[in-house]
């Protein structure tokens, strides 16, 4: 398996960089000291189809996945609130997501 960067408060940027990149622009975003690293992630008036792409692209990038989501749709077609929680997973944990799906 490919070496994934640890969390840390420079990839935290650089996951903010992703995701204003791709209009997602984050209410909160906070990486918490819990093993597995967790971020917290809070954004408004996201496209729901940017949203999966990013969160493929974390997923493939920092071995992010979600933990708990919650994605409201809001009064535009297509545009979500989004909050939750993110989990990273190393190598060592592959196995036992093998079973999820996009």
């Amino acid at each position: 398996p490919a070496t994934v960067s640890l969390l840390d408060d420079t990839e935290l940027q650089k996951i903010r960089s992703v995701l204003t990149s791709r209009g997602i622009k984050p209410n909160v975003l906070r990486l918490t000291a819990d093993n597995p690293p967790r971020i917290e992630l809070q954004a408004s008036d996201a496209m729901f189809s940017v949203l999966l792409d990013t969160l493929d692209e974390l997923r493939t990038t920092w071995r992010l996945y979600p933990e708990q989501l919650n994605v409201v749709s809001t009064s535009g077609a297509g545009i979500v609130n989004i909050g939750g929680v993110l989990v990273q997973y190393g190598g060592q944990s592959g196995a036992q997501l093998s079973g999820v799906s996009r």
